[in-house]
């Protein structure tokens, strides 16, 4: 949207500069015709002149027109830049916030392990005795 409008800004830019061209050329043909022919020319200057005139005007306030909506482009451009920035900003807090109660749990997990671990060890380390001396078959 910015970009279309910063387009059309363009656009009446360079049409006014061609309607100055114009208005400009005109006066210099006017003046070498004039120089020949007033009475002929006149008319015709007269109404070439309003002609360029008015459409210039016309292209001053459509400049105006499309230079507010480039504005209202921008504007809407930076709200939409800093909307992102913000949700930007948030979802790196959260994620953040995850990696930490992820990282903080694991930690309680091996804490717990380790805690329950010396309890199980010796039940399991320490045979029976009736697991030691079990009678070979064959033996008297």
């Amino acid at each position: 949207r910015r970009d279309a409008a910063q387009a059309r800004v363009q656009r009446r830019r360079d049409e006014l500069q061609a309607l100055d061209a114009d208005l400009a050329a005109l006066a210099k043909h006017l003046a070498a015709a004039l120089a020949a022919t007033v009475a002929g020319v006149a008319p015709y200057a007269s109404a070439r002149r309003d002609d360029l005139a008015y459409r210039r005007e016309r292209c001053e306030y459509d400049l105006i027109d499309d230079e507010e909506a480039l504005a209202e482009a921008q504007r809407a451009l930076d709200e939409a830049a800093l909307r992102w920035r913000v949700t930007h900003a948030r979802s790196d807090a959260a994620q953040g916030l995850l990696q930490r109660v992820q990282r903080n749990a694991r930690r309680a997990a091996e804490h717990r392990l380790e805690r329950d671990e010396p309890a199980r060890r010796p039940a399991l380390a320490a045979p029976s005795a009736h697991t030691l001396h079990r009678p070979t078959q064959g033996a008297c």
